[in-house]
């Protein structure tokens, strides 16, 4: 028979498992990874918009302030074309090449201190 701190400990054990979060698939119901990761380095003193463009749809992926990094989602349902636009808050832009992207990839994206000097950086304006 359990004691009453057994029966106590059990209690608060089973009401921790209560408050646990659910982990829910990003998109789709078969529960795999449907996002691609942008791990983003901002080496600009501006704060930059990322967008991110597959089969020509432009998606807002978030902003990175200046000199900071940070790490955006985007849904990617399968295996596409991406290229990454950059927007300064200085009006500067520029379109990077296009690369190879699968859902749950991580691209690691380096906005340049300037962008006139990125010769991997096709300037927009």
């Amino acid at each position: 028979m359990p004691t009453m701190r057994t029966a106590l400990i059990l209690l608060v054990g089973l009401s921790m498992v209560g408050c646990a979060p659910r982990l829910q698939p990003a998109f789709g119901s078969d529960g795999g990874d449907r996002t691609l990761v942008l791990e983003v380095s901002n080496q600009n003193f501006n704060e930059a918009t990322i967008y991110v463009i597959r089969y020509g749809d432009r998606i807002r992926a978030g902003n990175v302030i200046g000199k900071s990094r940070a790490t955006l989602r985007v849904p990617w349902a399968s295996s596409a074309g991406l290229r990454v636009e950059i927007r300064l808050l200085a009006d500067e832009s520029c379109l990077t090449r296009e690369v190879s992207a699968s859902p749950g990839d991580i691209v690691a994206v380096e906005v340049p201190a300037d962008l006139r000097l990125d010769p991997d950086c096709r300037r927009r304006n």
